[in-house]
């Protein structure tokens, strides 16, 4: 029988890490940012293409879109950088 091991951490506003025999996997937060990215992308493609009067500075649904963006950015960020402490302490840990 093999051995398993397994702990998940919460570390809140929805952002959940894994740590395993394989590895530390965490993904929600990022998947968020690269989704917003994308239709950010795809709304301003749309815009450019289909609107004469379009323009990037005046759009306001645009730009609370890059705000809200860049307060996601900036959540992952501190997320990350929890995630690497907490891990560093669970290191610790496993080596006394």
């Amino acid at each position: 029988m093999g051995f398993r091991y397994r702990k998940s951490i919460n570390l809140g506003g929805g952002f959940r890490i894994n740590i395993s025999k394989s590895g530390v996997g965490y993904s929600w937060a990022k998947a968020q940012v690269t989704r917003m990215e994308r239709r950010i992308r795809e709304y301003t493609t749309w815009q450019k293409q289909n609107n004469l009067f379009f323009d990037e500075q005046t759009d306001e649904m645009l730009q609370k879109a890059v705000a809200k963006l860049k307060i996601k950015k900036e959540n992952v960020q501190e997320a990350e950088r929890r995630l690497q402490r907490k891990a560093e302490k669970h290191q610790r840990e496993m080596r006394k």
